[in-house]
């Protein structure tokens, strides 16, 4: 089933370095499904007025609107204030089903690609340390979505212990994923919807500007000739 743009699954990733005594900081994950783009705010603990506060942010700089959002069973998420905010931004709120973590697979591969790479495991339980945290977080957003490309398995098969997967990539740009504010409306689509699998026009072949030589399918390495041990030596 393909999703809409805008349906994104969300997470906590806590920092508490090994020892969860005490307060420490969460980051929020947002991933959506459909194109992968995915944002990270941290707040300094798991109380649900920093984690709207964290969805309030991440909403407004979205480059598509909120359709909907889809969270674990966590009691962060699971509760009368988020469903609130949800009704107020007129999206669906979702849930994964109780015992089956796979269903936020999206969301938990973002939280080990962007965020254990990136800030690893210690503790951080400052109120600096949450600067930075936060100020990392938009730099690397920009890196994510703009110069990684996204990876998407398209089937899976399996042939006895062999498994052989086929993926499908997909870059993001700035002119697809930043649209004008305020030319659309919730519920009525993107006027955009299109632009993500738009390839880019190429030059014709008789275009001067092409170095035809960089196209040219690369030959096969060349194989390295030993010399046998009753040769070595003679040559300088």
């Amino acid at each position: 089933m393909m999703r809409r743009r805008g349906t994104p699954e969300i997470d906590l990733v806590g920092h508490e370095g090994g020892n969860a005594v005490g307060e420490h900081a969460y980051t929020l994950t947002v991933t959506d499904i459909a194109t992968g783009w995915t944002e990270n705010r941290s707040v300094r603990n798991k109380a649900r007025k920093w984690v709207i506060a964290a969805l309030d942010e991440i909403a407004a700089i979205m480059p598509f609107p909120l359709l909907g959002v889809d969270s674990d069973n966590g009691s962060e998420f699971i509760n009368h204030h988020l469903l609130d905010w949800c009704n107020r931004q007129q999206i669906t709120f979702t849930r994964s089903r109780p015992g089956n973590s796979n269903d936020g697979a999206h969301v938990e591969q973002k939280n080990w690609a962007v965020v254990r790479t990136i800030v690893g495991y210690p503790r951080y339980d400052t109120s600096a340390e949450l600067l930075l945290l936060n100020q990392t977080w938009v730099l690397q957003s920009q890196l994510t979505n703009y110069f990684y490309p996204q990876q998407k398995l398209v089937s899976k098969e399996r042939d006895g212990a062999k498994v052989t997967k086929k993926v499908r990539h997909r870059h993001h740009s700035a002119s697809a994923c930043r649209p004008a504010r305020g030319r659309h409306r919730r519920g009525q689509g993107h006027p955009r919807r299109h632009v993500l699998h738009h390839q880019p026009r190429r030059r014709p072949a008789s275009d001067p500007g092409i170095d035809h030589r960089a196209h040219r399918p690369r030959h096969r390495q060349e194989h390295t000739h030993e010399e046998s041990p009753s040769h070595a030596g003679t040559s300088r």
